[in-house]
């Protein structure tokens, strides 16, 4: 969502609250009529106006965006009223006089409702452009897809470079029944899924009291893998099928790469787990989105209103969880924990914002503005990131509820680590894939996950 969109939006809901004034709307109009009947007024506000219609055009897709398209046609309207008051200058006193007598209940109350029916315009759209749903498995100039996953939401390398960990995530509530899904492997090299056995062992890096789920299936969500400080490779995954719990596994390579299960552990059941970031003796930070008992019309309010809804948990062997202050945010998703600088990233996805803060410190380091972020991805001195070029309404209104793969556009940021400032922005929209939530550079190319979707993707570095 534009930042501009949202306060054009809190504008028009602040015009329509002052609309139920009768006082204001008469105000307005001698205002107006004051303005209308200056020649030099009218020739300034007339200029203002083409500069600013000039401004919102200037991209050549300007009218794929409801805020722009919205905003031109208000500002047309006006200029062609200032135009009106140049050939028929009585005919605005005239009007003005008529207005003034039929200000009453009913219309001061249509005013309102027009005023309100344009904020939530400016506030639940934005792309109102063309959108394709794949059906086919078809790569195009920009995107190559792999339709051989379902729902990659998260991404991992393997340490020899070679594979793709994906978390295909199954789903979470209230946005739908918990439903198993799995963790894959994908050879980087063939461009297909291989064998990841996972194997029942010892628990040593859990809870004791934390045990797998009965039939071993998992709904896993954010991944994370570190080499620990004794040599082995630990891989955290939240899960949403055990109770909410992060699950740990060793990735170990014996003939081919395999899982062994480590051990497990839960929260308290008020929280909602998305993401997690490992460090190198086996504690983790985990994001808590927000509580049970979240709805749908909870999920509007706060891309409304972007209240804070959740933060991060640190978990410590033998001491438990711990709130981080100073992480609260609206919807808490992606984060990740540079352990060398002692920088914790977190994304607030309803939020659209990224945080870097000192974790042990409760100190703000740095702050972007992003659409709709997910997943970070830490990789030598930046960080990578998805973000949604569109809001709920488009993805609702544009691909309907039983969509398979729906490819409204989404950008690809790199930032730098020190300063959260952008190197690299891709836009992509018009393509054969959506819904991004991860992008993991590996050599010359960006390989991409989604949270709904049938298909894996990777684009060229350029």
């Amino acid at each position: 969502m534009s930042i501009i969109s949202v306060y054009i939006g809190y504008i028009f809901i602040g015009l329509g609250l002052l609309s139920l004034s009768k006082n204001f709307l008469l105000l307005f109009l001698k205002l107006s009529s004051k303005i209308l009947s200056s020649t030099s007024l009218r020739i300034f506000f007339f200029v203002i106006l083409g500069i600013l219609i000039e401004r919102l055009i200037f991209l050549p897709t300007w009218y794929e965006e409801f805020w722009r398209v919205a905003l031109v046609v208000i500002l047309l309207l006006e200029a062609i009223n200032i135009v009106i008051s140049f050939i028929f200058p009585n005919f605005i006193n005239k009007r003005t006089k008529v207005y003034e007598g039929q200000i009453g209940l009913l219309a001061r109350f249509l005013i309102f409702l027009f005023f309100i029916i344009l904020a939530l315009g400016f506030l639940f759209r934005f792309y109102i452009g063309p959108v394709t749903t794949s059906q086919d498995c078809n790569s195009d100039n920009t995107i190559d897809v792999y339709c051989i996953v379902k729902n990659p939401e998260d991404l991992a390398e393997t340490p020899d470079n070679n594979y793709l960990i994906i978390s295909e995530f199954g789903s979470i509530e209230p946005l739908g029944e918990v439903t198993p899904g799995k963790i894959s492997l994908l050879d980087l090299n063939s461009k297909k899924l291989v064998n990841l056995p996972i194997n029942l062992k010892d628990r040593e890096w859990g809870d004791d009291d934390c045990e797998m789920h009965q039939k071993g299936l998992l709904s896993p969500h954010g991944i994370d893998l570190v080499q620990r400080t004794d040599g082995r490779y630990q891989l955290a995954v939240v899960d949403h099928l055990n109770q909410e719990s992060v699950e740990m596994f060793e990735l170990i390579k014996r003939k081919n790469w395999e899982l062994d299960w480590k051990g497990c552990i839960k929260p308290s059941k008020d929280k909602y787990l998305n993401d997690v970031s490992l460090t190198k003796d086996g504690n983790f930070y985990v994001s808590h989105m927000y509580d049970r008992n979240t709805g749908y019309l909870d999920f509007l309010l706060v891309s409304l209103l972007k209240y804070k809804t959740g933060y991060v948990l640190f978990w410590e062997k033998g001491k438990g969880f711990k709130k981080i202050k100073g992480t609260e945010g609206a919807m808490p998703n992606g984060i990740a924990y540079d352990e060398e600088m002692d920088i914790l990233y977190v994304v607030h996805n309803l939020g659209d914002q990224l945080v870097a803060v000192k974790p042990n410190e409760n100190r703000l380091l740095a702050k972007i503005n992003l659409s709709g972020p997910d997943n970070l991805i830490l990789k030598d001195k930046s960080i990578w990131v998805t973000t949604l070029d569109h809001e709920i309404l488009d993805l609702i209104l544009e691909c309907g509820v039983e969509y398979i793969t729906c490819n409204l556009p989404f950008s690809i940021y790199e930032l730098d680590k020190f300063s959260l400032e952008k190197t690299q922005r891709i836009s992509i929209k018009n393509s054969v894939f959506g819904l991004a939530t991860v992008a993991l550079p590996i050599e010359d190319k960006i390989w991409l996950g989604s949270f709904h979707s049938d298909r894996i993707a990777s684009v060229q570095i350029n």
